[in-house]
């Protein structure tokens, strides 16, 4: 079985035309974080935190 990762997010419903560029300025206005990894695939993608608190503080409600 699969380990969670406390550190990468599921993005979804991004559009197509979407960039890493994109992501970076959006999450980079919204969290603190230091970001290790951008994936994106057609209308959904992946981003990893290096720490798994700034993955944390990027979540709604998920705030400690």
């Amino acid at each position: 079985m699969a380990d969670v990762s406390s550190t990468r997010l599921y993005l979804g419903n991004l559009p197509r035309n979407i960039t890493k560029q994109d992501i970076e300025d959006h999450f980079g206005n919204h969290g603190t974080g230091s970001i290790k990894e951008i994936k994106l695939m057609n209308g959904f993608g992946f981003i990893e935190y290096e720490d798994a608190m700034d993955a944390r503080d990027v979540v709604p409600g998920k705030s400690s």
